[in-house]
């Protein structure tokens, strides 16, 4: 029994690990992929005295760098945990793991929030334009960067349900009845 419990705690420490640097690695390619966008966007509106002083150059190789390193780290850890999901002997306890529920709750909330938070960020922008309140030109501008959050978290909390939907599913297949089927 004690041996069992041990190796119950070596998994869960396991796990910890895993979906703690797959957060990290996640956020750092996110990150990466919403500087990279954004870059893109201010692209119409860009002065040439940003152009002399490698603004540009700048932003992208920022970008580049944040997702040439964030997305290795997230893809090794958290693909090691999927093939985990695909092994009969302990398909179950992973999918159902703490860890892996706290990870997958805790992308969805901030992806949720932050499409929520950049969204009302926009439409307050397309407003201010509608009203009358700032100039056309700069509505690009203003609503780049919140696109930009809305465009990437969205792909992101797309994923992310789809492997916790993924989750559900195959846990439903496992459920045992306990007590007697009540016709209805």
């Amino acid at each position: 029994a004690n041996r069992a419990a041990e190796l119950d705690d070596q998994a869960a420490l396991r796990r910890l690990y895993y979906y703690l640097v797959a957060t990290v690695g996640l956020t750092i390619f996110t990150v990466g992929l919403v500087l990279l966008l954004t870059t893109i966007l201010s692209l119409p509106s860009i002065q040439p005295d940003q152009l002399a002083t490698d603004w540009y150059r700048g932003r992208v190789s920022v970008a580049a760098t944040l997702i040439v390193v964030g997305y290795p780290i997230w893809l090794g850890h958290w693909s090691h945990q999927q093939r985990l999901t695909t092994d009969p002997a302990i398909a179950r306890a992973e999918r159902t793991a703490l860890w892996r529920r706290i990870y997958l709750y805790a992308v969805l909330f901030a992806t949720v929030l932050a499409v929520l938070v950049d969204a009302a960020t926009a439409l307050y922008q397309i407003l201010l334009v509608a009203l009358g309140e700032t100039a056309p030109p700069s509505l690009l501008e203003n609503v780049r960067t919140p696109l930009s959050v809305i465009a990437v978290t969205a792909l992101v909390l797309l994923y992310h349900v789809r492997t916790l939907q993924g989750d559900v599913a195959a846990g439903a297949g496992d459920v045992t009845q306990v007590g007697p089927a009540l016709a209805v």
